[in-house]
């Protein structure tokens, strides 16, 4: 039954934490074309970190949105913080990798 309870504010605490199933959330692959061809994860925008300039804020204008950003290991999301915020963004996360962010909110890894 502890088990239970336990579990229960585990996953109550995640989804008040992180509603990355709410369309206020952007998750948001930073990755190559040639990675995002790969696989990327379900819901996740492609926006290389390479391409990431002014015209962003035109795609997203909300500078208060929620961004889950990531690429193979967390590296390529850093950069894209960084440069995101310089950007006056606010409310930005680094997911880490792939696989991270895959197993952090439970969301499946999609191949087209």
């Amino acid at each position: 039954m502890v088990k239970y309870k336990l579990l229960s504010l585990f996953l109550l605490s995640s989804i008040f934490s992180h509603d990355v199933y709410s369309k206020d959330v952007l998750i948001l692959d930073v990755r190559t074309d040639q990675e995002w061809s790969n696989g990327y994860v379900e819901g996740a925008t492609h926006q290389p970190v390479s391409k990431i300039d002014d015209n962003f804020q035109k795609l997203f204008p909300n500078k208060d949105q929620k961004i889950i950003l990531y690429c193979a290991r967390g590296g390529r999301a850093g950069q894209a913080k960084e440069i995101l915020s310089k950007l006056g963004y606010t409310n930005l996360e680094n997911g880490g990798g792939i696989l991270d962010v895959s197993k952090k909110f439970n969301l499946a890894i999609v191949k087209d």
